[in-house]
């Protein structure tokens, strides 16, 4: 027997629907898609559906979609339209921003015409704009967008001395380029770059400050000097973090947990120390305290190879 035949013998609608409807965003709801409007499902279902009465079957209804429905309705809404009171900032607000848009588009595509043709001095003059002039900046520079530097040294610019196309930079903001004059490549003076070989150096004096620190506080543990560990911290300012037991899979920052499998076990209770450099600014003192098998894992003699596989674990303190 149909579905239909069943409905109009009687059975529940709504268990029908949930037992074998497809639709998997109604199903659930007992076929209850909600309140439509035309033309969100299908001509054959509008036909249909806004034909009938509330409580009304309808017969099977095949769309173009491929699919066969049984529409019950339940409940008619009434249309309502918004009074244009309470629409009229929208509107307003919406087509002001079309307006803005059109005259946009307008200008750019007065403006991109005129650019094509004219030098930029004519353009400028046309639009009221004032011409800006860069300082020189290399092929590759990050001073600049890169849109806007790769636009500078294209052909057209640097070869055949035109204007280069509209870039456009934001949703408001397009630029046109041409060039002013052209400086070859050149070592720059000292008090040009003064700055940057400042920094630079500073760089390289913290990184190897920073990696002696490190180097230093480690002597001072396998030294088992404790006094001289403790003032190291304390007067720059720096603490053990302690990661516990970690196994191969634990992730820890500065790849730290490679660095802990990669040091000499402890022996006999000892601890064993090691001093990464990880960046220019960052070293790591790890202390590994131990190393043990998972719990869950038996000591039945072979514990060397244990040790080497991702189950093992280790206690590392670092910093």
């Amino acid at each position: 027997m149909s579905y239909l035949d069943q409905i109009n013998q009687g059975a529940n609608f709504d268990e029908l629907a949930a037992a074998n409807s497809v639709d998997t965003s109604s199903n659930e709801k007992g076929g209850d898609l909600g309140f439509n409007e035309k033309g969100l499902i299908g001509a054959e279902f509008d036909e249909a559906a806004f034909s009938m009465n509330i409580g009304d079957v309808s017969e099977v209804v095949a769309t173009d979609y491929g699919f066969f429905h049984i529409i019950k309705l339940t409940d008619i809404e009434a249309e309502t339209v918004q009074s244009f009171d309470a629409v009229t900032e929208q509107l307003v607000a919406l087509n002001k921003n079309n307006v803005s848009k059109k005259m946009l588009f307008d200008l750019l595509e007065e403006f991109t015409s005129l650019a094509y043709e004219e030098s930029l001095d004519m353009v400028a003059d046309q639009f009221g704009l004032k011409l800006q002039t860069s300082d020189y900046f290399a092929n590759g520079s990050q001073a600049y967008d890169d849109a806007f530097v790769s636009a500078a040294f294209s052909e057209a610019v640097i070869d055949e001395g035109e204007n280069s196309e509209v870039i456009e930079l934001s949703a408001e903001k397009f630029v046109v380029l041409a060039l002013s004059s052209l400086q070859p490549e050149r070592e720059k003076e000292l008090d040009e770059v003064e700055d940057q070989v400042a920094l630079i150096l500073n760089n390289i004096a913290a990184k190897i400050l920073i990696e002696n620190l490190s180097l230093s506080i480690a002597t001072a543990l396998v030294s088992g000097d404790e006094l001289m560990t403790n003032k190291l911290l304390t007067d720059n300012g720096l603490e053990w973090n302690n990661e516990g037991w970690i196994s191969r899979a634990t992730e820890l920052p500065f790849n730290v947990t490679s660095f802990a499998f990669s040091i000499p076990k402890p022996i006999d209770s000892e601890h064993t120390y090691s001093a990464r450099n990880v960046n220019n600014l960052t070293s790591l003192v790890i202390d590994v305290s131990g190393v043990r098998l998972p719990e869950e894992v038996a000591d039945s003699g072979v514990a060397e190879l244990y040790l080497s596989q991702e189950n093992s674990e280790m206690f590392v303190i670092f910093d």
